[in-house]
């Protein structure tokens, strides 16, 4: 369930100092192990950036 909760806090736009508040982490190395991104979202935010060229 950490995982679950991790990602889809970090999904939501929630910060990290908030997440790893809500989920209990101690460090910035533990959530970022806990974070899975979806290549769903990964690919929302890349085409939220500018073309080039």
């Amino acid at each position: 369930m950490r995982h679950t909760a991790t990602s889809l806090l970090k999904t939501a736009g929630v910060g990290e100092a908030i997440a790893m508040g809500i989920i209990g982490h101690n460090s910035k190395a533990i959530s970022r192990h806990y974070t899975h991104v979806s290549s769903d979202t990964k690919r929302a935010t890349l085409a939220k950036l500018p073309t080039v060229g």
